[in-house]
């Protein structure tokens, strides 16, 4: 029998009746402060986790103390520093890296993960709403700078899809940081009335070296060749088609179009978006002078309907009354509320968006930059 020592991704006490040990440092760095599963080999750690409630749905990586700590060292952190906390219960750097580990993630990963969960715990983003809301809202990740070519993250082709080891496992990990150490599990503290393969993993990079505008997180106040992650939460991907369009009014006249659809939470609530925009739409819009501002312009303008279309819709109380014609609703709280992001292959004329949470005061998008050290 084969005794592997595999880490609780909560960092909480021993489950009843499992042998544990704190870890020493024995010259292999600080102490590790969680506990430690007696297992026989690696497929009893993988179902243990299971049992324990401890993974997505698939399969994960045992959390052996060995690759716990290669994960630190991947981004120089101390095991117990916090990056914050929610409901009271703090997120330590081991915490991170274990569940980090379970995703699949490499050491270089790892300062991009740390970001993002710094983001995740910012009040702005709105956790405790995001994370327990019966909406299902997905934490989307955006990867801007050095650190996304390097990591080896996917902007082009498929860049939402699946394919790539680090767009699928840094989501991944944040996900899994968000279940285990922040204790929002599917039934108990998420409550999503449907959920949404988003919640798997949805992260990607801007595709800086493909487009003709200013980076997001430069935009957004960093410095150019920083590096940065922006989480934003929002629903399901809206995908749009436009073959036909050569300008850039018709192009964003059908994102418009398609933002201002019934039912989304910027329908009802205003918040943030987020516009995706293929090599194909970005060529032509930018052919025409515009930029990301007169994008946001544009959309903050167009994305809109009568307030008696909303009522008549469903989606605001009380019957059409004089003047409900004239008035219009936006669907994004300001211009800033709309992030225009760089991402997608060639070949297709095929651009998206991703509806924001409910309101804007409830999440908005947070971006942390992404250093070496942590």
């Amino acid at each position: 029998m084969q005794r592997a020592v595999k880490r609780r991704p909560d960092g909480a006490r021993k489950a009843p009746g499992a042998r544990g040990t704190r870890a020493r440092p024995g010259g292999r760095g600080p102490a590790l402060r969680s506990r430690s599963l007696g297992v026989r080999d690696a497929l009893a750690a993988v179902e243990a986790c299971y049992r324990r409630g401890w993974t997505d749905g698939l399969p994960v990586i045992p959390p052996t103390e060995a690759a716990i700590r290669a994960m630190l060292r991947g981004a120089v952190v101390a095991p117990d520093q916090v990056l914050g906390q929610i409901r009271s219960a703090p997120v330590t750097a081991e915490k991170v890296a274990i569940n980090a580990v379970m995703a699949g993630c490499r050491p270089d990963h790892f300062p991009i993960v740390l970001a993002a969960v710094r983001g995740i715990l910012d009040s702005r983003f709105g956790l405790a709403a995001t994370g327990a809301s019966t909406q299902s809202a997905m934490t989307v990740l955006i990867v801007n700078g050095p650190v996304a070519v390097s990591a080896g993250l996917n902007a082009r082709d498929n860049a939402l899809g699946p394919g790539n080891r680090a767009n699928a496992t840094i989501g991944r990990a944040a996900r899994l940081v968000i279940q285990n150490a922040c204790g929002m599990r599917p039934g108990l503290l998420d409550r999503g009335t449907l959920g949404t393969p988003g919640r798997y993993t949805c992260c990607f990079a801007e595709d800086e070296a493909g487009s003709p505008w200013t980076a997001l997180h430069q935009e957004r106040g960093l410095a150019s060749g920083s590096s940065a992650v922006t989480v934003f939460a929002g629903w399901g991907v809206h995908q749009f088609s436009d073959h036909l369009s050569r300008t850039a009014e018709g192009i964003l006249g059908t994102a418009a179009d398609s933002m201002r659809a019934l039912g989304t939470g910027n329908c009802v609530g205003q918040g943030e978006c987020l516009l995706l925009l293929s090599p194909e739409h970005r060529e032509t819009i930018a052919r025409d002078g515009w930029d990301k501002q007169a994008i946001r312009e544009y959309l903050s303008a167009h994305a809109r309907r009568s307030l008696a279309d909303l009522k008549r819709g469903n989606q605001r109380p009380g019957q059409v009354e004089a003047g409900d014609e004239e008035r219009l609703i936006p669907f994004v709280h300001s211009q800033e509320a709309v992030l225009v992001v760089a991402v997608g292959g060639m070949g297709g004329r095929f651009s998206a968006w991703i509806p924001g949470f409910t309101s804007y005061s409830a999440s908005r998008a947070v971006t942390v930059p992404v250093g070496p050290k942590a």
